[in-house]
């Protein structure tokens, strides 16, 4: 699930690249040793999608990134059906930060 209204590209010389992916080549990032940044949301929830596509701003966003209103309406209709493995995803993701955080 992704579409971009805004996208970070140019980052600090000391920036470890943690994920990407072919639509978006920066997705999670370490800057130094404490600190960590997103460009996703973990905390994706069943009607969240839907909500975001209420603003006018996100909708237009994600007619860009997706082609099409069409496509974009059912992205979010069909946003639902991942939000069980982005939970999981979610939490292995928190887990990590927190494992990271309590080893220094």
């Amino acid at each position: 699930m992704q579409w971009h209204g805004v996208e970070a590209t140019r980052l600090p010389a000391d920036t470890a690249i943690l994920a990407e992916n072919g639509d978006c080549p920066v997705q999670a990032i370490r800057v130094g040793a404490r600190a960590w940044g997103v460009q996703f949301h973990p905390e994706i929830t069943d009607d969240l999608c839907a909500y975001w596509m209420t603003d006018p701003g996100n909708r237009a966003a994600a007619i860009e990134w997706l082609g099409s209103a069409k496509a974009a309406d059912k992205f979010a209709a069909d946003s639902a059906a991942h939000v069980p493995t982005a939970l999981r995803n979610a939490a292995a993701l928190y887990a990590g930060l927190r494992a990271a955080v309590s080893e220094r």
